[in-house]
């Protein structure tokens, strides 16, 4: 089978069927998307700050695999940044890499919440007191879902909307600084020379004795640290 009979393409993203999963090979589903794909490129460009928009700035494999009554969500991609240094504020490429594996578990008919929990579900869920007090609920809309775990996802419907989990894992594997190299020293606090490039002509500040001693001070017994 074609694997983009299973793909229901629209405007904000691709909506995958997992119905027919058994019926091919090995009961896997693989599909790729690049920044060809005009939905993942206007998400990336939106969303996901300097993001390079090149040719072959983003590559995106995910693969579905049905094990038992789950289905197992893999996937790794690689996407193309120029943002500017933290250190230099110069312009740099770096390309992000990321894999992730989530567990798709079908949703059961209904799931028991105990009552400290109850206020968060709201009026509009169809809730019945059980025996014991708590409440049992159903599942709603097609589009909701309930995450147990980290890398766990009960779903309502046999299809999911890859634009949403792809976009959180892009979210997840971005860096919390962008340093252009390892060996970069910056910029001068004073004049804003790039020392990386050599010493600037700036004369060393001269700090205010009178601080010394507080400068020294290293509080003891129940103290900070």
């Amino acid at each position: 089978m074609n694997p983009e009979n299973e793909v229901y393409r629209r405007q904000k993203g691709p909506v995958v069927g997992l119905r027919n999963l058994s019926s091919y090979p090995g009961e896997t589903l693989e599909i790729a998307f690049s920044e060809e794909d005009s939905w993942l490129f206007e998400r990336l460009k939106k969303e996901v700050p300097y993001f390079s928009g090149t040719p072959g700035s983003a590559k995106f494999q995910v693969k579905f695999v049905k094990t038992g009554k789950n289905i197992s969500f893999q996937g790794e991609f690689r996407i193309l940044l120029i943002s500017p240094c933290d250190r230099c504020a110069k312009p740099f490429e770096q390309a992000i890499k990321h894999s992730f594996d989530l567990l798709l578990m079908p949703a059961p008919s209904q799931k028991r919440v105990p009552k400290y929990f109850r206020k968060e579900i709201g009026p509009e869920k169809d809730v019945d007191e059980g025996a014991d007090g708590d409440a049992e609920w159903g599942y709603g809309g097609e589009d909701e879902f309930v995450s147990d775990e980290a890398n766990s996802v009960i779903l309502q419907a046999e299809e999911i909307d890859l634009s949403h989990y792809l976009m959180e894992q892009v979210f997840l594997a971005q860096p919390m600084r962008n340093i252009c190299r390892t060996g970069c020293q910056g910029l001068c606090f004073q004049c804003g020379a790039d020392l990386s490039e050599g010493e600037c002509d700036c004369v060393e500040v001269v700090q205010d004795n009178r601080w010394q001693a507080l400068r020294n001070f290293k509080p003891s017994g129940g103290g900070l640290h």
